[in-house]
């Protein structure tokens, strides 16, 4: 019988024993959409000559694996007396965020460079940790990476919810026939993209605009280990370059001068205020140094329409790039 990605469920799980696989269990796993694996690894070609022109048989090399998805973005639903974070809020400390907990007031991420975490639960703080076991299960057969960390982007797109986008890198971990943990469907109402003058660009402009995303920007690295079976123990974040993305109407200069702006290198601030509906379910973000790059010139239904790039770069310390905040 074929195997359904509609009945895929995703898992991700913190690693007791860095770069060892461990299942994720139901907590830890979800309904996702547009899930993808991919699984690659180079087979090292014998070379010894020999009396014709036949193949020798290859040897297994670095086995390795990515698995990508997206979830709705929404909050626990929770109300922020005693701040819950997501359910999914162990993938987003994969993808390299630090968890703070604000007692009696929210649940809030920053871009984090210490992985010695993690939270203990969704009403803890804590950094990530080290890496991270990455699941899909598809009509009751498994695919597995381990050691894995990944990247994230939340994008927004009018007349949609905001959504996550994760992509996690990994070592392989055997397929195996494995029953799916079974999960509760969420009951937050997923955030739209929309709201009345709530998206900020550069100090206050309320931007004519389609879509938005503010993308974590992880480089990842290969942890390579002859002592591993897959030749790889997993992958570790080594740098960051966050970006945000955007779509503005371009304007008068005495409204909003994007060119100016970026021939200036000027920094300001990029902010989304609360959107959603219920205590524990509103989102807002803020990136408080931000540099236009170039703008891209386009069309949208015959307004000149900007492909705007701002760099988010930091004041000095650790986290502080953005923060995204759920209360």
């Amino acid at each position: 019988m074929g195997l359904r990605f509609s009945k895929a469920i995703v898992g991700v799980d913190d690693e007791a024993t860095p770069y060892t696989y461990g299942e994720p269990v139901a907590v830890d796993s979800f309904a996702a959409f547009d899930i993808a694996m991919s699984f690659s690894g180079d087979n090292y070609i014998r070379q010894e000559t020999k009396a014709h022109y036949g193949r020798l048989p290859e040897l297994a090399g670095i086995a390795e694996g990515e698995i990508s998805f997206k979830i709705p973005a929404m909050g626990s639903g929770v109300a922020p007396a005693t701040p819950t974070a997501p359910y999914y809020w162990k993938a987003l400390q994969g993808a390299g965020l630090k968890q703070n907990i604000v007692a009696a007031t929210n649940v809030n991420y920053t871009p984090a460079s210490t992985f010695d975490g993690p939270a203990a639960s969704s009403t803890t703080a804590g950094n990530p940790d080290e890496s991270y076991s990455v699941s899909v299960w598809v009509d009751g057969v498994k695919y597995s990476i381990k050691g894995a960390v990944g990247n994230v982007v939340l994008s927004g797109k009018i007349g949609e919810p905001w959504v996550w986008e994760f992509n996690f890198k990994g070592a392989y971990e055997a397929k195996i026939t494995d029953a799916a943990p079974t999960i509760t469907l969420p009951t937050p109402t997923p955030i739209p993209f929309m709201g009345a003058n709530v998206i900020q660009v550069h100090s206050g402009y309320n931007a004519i605009l389609e879509s938005m995303s503010l993308d974590m920007g992880n480089e990842l690295g290969r942890v390579v280990n002859a002592n591993d079976a897959s030749g790889l123990r997993g992958y570790t974040i080594i740098n960051r370059r966050p970006m945000i993305k955007f779509n503005p109407e371009d304007v008068i200069d005495a409204t909003h001068n994007f060119w100016s702006i970026w021939r200036a290198a000027s920094q300001s601030t990029i902010n989304i205020d609360a959107v959603g509906s219920g205590a524990g379910n509103l989102m807002a973000w803020t990136a408080t140094n931000t540099q236009y790059h170039a703008p891209g010139v386009g069309n949208r239904e015959g307004s000149l329409i900007l492909d705007m790039e701002a760099a988010i770069v930091t004041t000095g310390a650790e986290g502080s790039e953005f923060s995204i905040t759920f209360t």
